[in-house]
């Protein structure tokens, strides 16, 4: 009895929350241009976006800095009452 009830409740929550999602407004048509294209550049496609070229995510040659190995740390007593804001 319980399990239809809480199946009951349920479905009638769902229905009322589907119906709430109606606004009645008719479906948009898109308007804005595309900001993505491809551009022929030395004989290949180069993606661009906001006409500018999209880069690349290879790994890029510069100097990287090695994180790994022993970080220091200092230990200090703080006033937990206080915050941050």
């Amino acid at each position: 009895m319980l399990n239809r009830l809480i199946c009951l409740f349920g479905f009638s929550l769902s229905l009322v929350l589907l119906e709430g999602f109606n606004t009645g407004l008719p479906a948009q048509v898109a308007t804005l241009k595309p900001t993505f294209n491809l551009k022929m550049v030395n004989g290949m496609n180069v993606p661009f976006q906001n006409n500018m070229p999209v880069p690349a995510f290879d790994k890029q040659p510069r100097y990287m800095n090695n994180l790994a190995g022993v970080w220091k740390k200092q230990r200090f007593m703080a006033d937990h009452d206080l915050t941050l804001s």
